[in-house]
């Protein structure tokens, strides 16, 4: 996943109708892309880079509060992700939480899932089956909704999403133990005649 937050200096703009760079910039935000904004968007076309900020609907997009002509309300502060990664982006919006600054902050909300292991079989911890989850397009699709409900859609730190992990692991599938043999009831076969002929 290539992902960059930047101050672009740049207007890029919204997207038009027979915009050739569609697939880089989406319909919201500010109709006044520049010409550094079309350098901007051609370099992110070079790279399979999307911009995120306007691919979702917000009452605001303003990132910079300029004192100076022109008066139009610019988006100079961006994220854009790879089109490969897009799919996993939930929301990007303006955070007022920010350090005061004459740029506003932008949060980009990403949805992280389960990722399908393609190396060892023995994925297994605990009691959780993870090689079942692994397997089981229901089951993962369950495992990821439940690890969303658990994450709340919210940002969260990461020992926090580390034990929802497990948790929505051990609500999607647990591994059933069954009780294991010792090692004389393993080999019970083998060792009976030699136990009787020596008595």
């Amino acid at each position: 996943m290539a992902m960059l937050g930047q101050d672009i200096n740049a207007n890029v703009g919204i997207r038009g109708d027979s915009d050739e760079l569609n697939n880089v910039i989406g319909p919201h935000g500010f109709d006044n892309r520049n010409v550094k904004g079309v350098w901007a968007l051609q370099m992110l076309a070079m790279h399979d880079m999307k911009i995120t900020n306007t691919f979702f609907e917000h009452t605001d997009y303003t990132t910079h509060a300029s004192y100076l002509p022109p008066s139009l309300p610019p988006m100079l502060d961006i994220i854009t992700i790879s089109s490969s990664s897009f799919k996993r982006v939930r929301n990007c919006n303006l955070w007022c939480f920010g350090t005061p600054s004459n740029h506003a902050a932008v949060i980009c909300k990403i949805s992280v899932t389960s990722i399908k292991h393609s190396g060892s079989t023995n994925v297994s911890a605990g009691t959780i089956d993870w090689e079942r989850i692994r397997e089981n397009d229901s089951l993962r699709q369950k495992f990821n909704e439940r690890l969303n409900e658990l994450n709340n859609s919210e940002l969260t730190h990461y020992s926090t999403f580390m034990e929802n992990i497990m948790r929505a692991g051990a609500d999607t599938a647990m591994r059933i133990k069954t009780p294991t043999k010792g090692w004389f009831e393993e080999n019970r076969e083998d060792l009976q005649p030699k136990i009787q002929a020596k008595n």
